[in-house]
């Protein structure tokens, strides 16, 4: 890329808004107030297209952010799924011996309870996720609150499983 660039691009923009202000005039020269309509009408199209592709770039940004987010839903789901069935000694021993509680769905433990309910609360959101974000409608606005949406779910989640694990650990073995 030239260090001239950036100029050429804004002289190449200023030549082609010199180019649009000739020919609407033209136009609402030689055909009055036909040319008028045609010139507002053509205006709101080219402010609307505008206003949409300039605001692609962060559309896209905001789009990975929610992905990158999502991702830590994902882990916290893994690290479950690890815990419940993996032949590893050390989980084995883990989801035995010190954390069986947190195996059960229905234990009667706050945290342990709560950490279930945000881990399915989290899987039906992650598979409803992928088709919002597919969405090429998504305002700005509604992709930084899905973005939001997805953070906190994230946060939550992380922190019930933390607070579970605690729990079943100081319930132990003989709590089920």
């Amino acid at each position: 890329m030239s260090p001239f660039s950036s100029r050429e691009n804004g002289r190449r923009d200023y030549l082609t808004l010199l180019l649009l202000v000739v020919s609407a005039v033209a136009a609402i020269a030689m055909l009055r107030t036909a040319g008028v309509v045609i010139v507002v009408i053509a205006t709101i199209v080219l402010a609307m297209y505008l206003a949409r592709s300039s605001t692609k770039p962060e559309t896209a940004s905001l789009r990975g952010s929610v992905r990158l987010s999502a991702e830590s839903l994902t882990s916290v789901l893994e690290e479950y799924d690890e815990f419940r069935s993996s032949p590893d000694a050390d989980q084995l021993a883990d989801r035995t011996l010190y954390r069986p509680a947190l195996l059960d769905p229905g234990n009667r433990d706050a945290d342990i309870s709560a950490f279930h309910q945000h881990r399915n609360a989290a899987d039906r959101f992650l598979r409803r996720l992928e088709g919002h974000l597919q969405n090429p409608n998504l305002s700005v606005r509604e992709l930084e609150s899905l973005l939001q949406t997805t953070d906190e779910r994230a946060r939550r989640l992380e922190q019930s499983w933390w607070d579970a694990r605690r729990a079943a650990r100081r319930l132990g073995p003989g709590s089920e």
